[in-house]
């Protein structure tokens, strides 16, 4: 005998179906979990960069404690060998000029330029002639500039209006070069460079040297 009713067997029907759409929900949604879910990772670099300093000092005497900053309007005065004052035919003087890089600075190039008016037809330096090399110590006279070690930048029998071509490389962090100034009123000079005189002026400048290539 079947107890069971057609209303019955229909709730039944029903309500398997219902399991079945609930079923598939179910699967849907845990398919839909899988599909949107990933693994993921991230790993970070940075990277501080700070520019360098750069600059130059001077001394004209041989006193170490003695390097600063010369501009245009307060030059470093050469101490010459022999007194400039009242120079003749024949006479031939040195004097140092030493310049070294900044305390921390980074390594640079040096070159020596020379005020056009040195040389001007109106004054001594029209007739002086001059010459300047680097030098191993502080030490500038006839031997020093002479010596075997000593590098010339400025040509010998040079106007006071020339300046160098080759740059001089000065190392960092108070590496320093040592100038040693020639100037000659030579022997040829004629009568008219009586009495004339000549405040000649120098320029070193310095530019920073770009790091060598990593290997």
């Amino acid at each position: 005998m079947d107890l069971h009713t057609p209303a019955s067997t229909t709730r039944a029907r029903r309500f398997t179906q219902f399991r079945v759409i609930l079923a598939s929900a179910l699967v849907f949604g845990v398919g839909a979990t899988v599909t949107l879910a990933s693994w993921n990772d991230k790993d970070v670099a940075d990277a501080t960069f700070t520019a360098g300093r750069f600059g130059i000092v001077g001394n004209a005497t041989t006193a170490p404690e003695s390097f600063i900053d010369h501009t245009v309007t307060t030059p470093a005065a050469l101490a010459f060998s022999l007194a400039p004052t009242a120079m003749v035919p024949g006479t031939v003087t040195y004097a140092l000029y030493s310049v070294k890089t900044i305390s921390g600075g980074v390594a640079g190039n040096l070159t020596v330029s020379a005020n056009p008016a040195n040389a001007a037809l109106t004054n001594l330096g029209h007739y002086l002639t001059y010459s300047v090399r680097t030098i191993a110590g502080t030490t500038c006279s006839s031997a020093t500039f002479a010596a075997a070690g000593s590098v010339e930048v400025i040509p010998a029998g040079s106007k006071l209006d020339v300046g160098s071509v080759t740059p001089v490389a000065i190392a960092a962090d108070g590496g320093q070069i040592n100038y040693c100034f020639q100037v000659t009123l030579p022997t040829s000079t004629i009568d008219d460079a009586q009495g004339k005189a000549v405040t000649a002026v120098w320029t070193i400048t310095a530019e920073a040297a770009a790091p060598a290539p990593a290997p």
